[in-house]
């Protein structure tokens, strides 16, 4: 319940004024939980847009597991998206991820 509250908490700070907005960082979510739907329906999720399969390198040190997406891209409609990417450098335990936009 605490991420879907904060998810909430995320979705109402950003949608007070209407600008163009991008919403980015690690979540720490799968992708089908609750609370990234709630993001979900008021921004559009990169992720799936360009159907992203991973956003950490693949490793399991059994505390933490790799090769899964946990850090998210949205945008509002004031967003063109003209490429995104993950770049697969190990240089973290988590990939770069890079956006080109323009403002619409």
């Amino acid at each position: 319940q605490r991420t879907i509250d904060q998810c909430e908490f995320i979705v109402a700070a950003a949608k007070k004024k209407n600008i163009p907005t991008i919403i980015a960082g690690d979540f720490n979510l799968l992708p089908e939980t609750e609370s990234i739907k709630v993001v979900e329906k008021e921004f559009k999720n990169l992720m799936t847009e360009y159907s992203i399969k991973t956003t950490r390198p693949d490793f399991d040190d059994g505390t933490d597991k790799g090769g899964q997406v946990v850090d998210y891209v949205f945008v509002n409609d004031s967003i063109k998206g003209n490429n995104f990417q993950i770049d697969n450098v190990e240089i973290s335990d988590h990939y770069p991820l890079i956006l080109d936009f323009d403002e619409k």
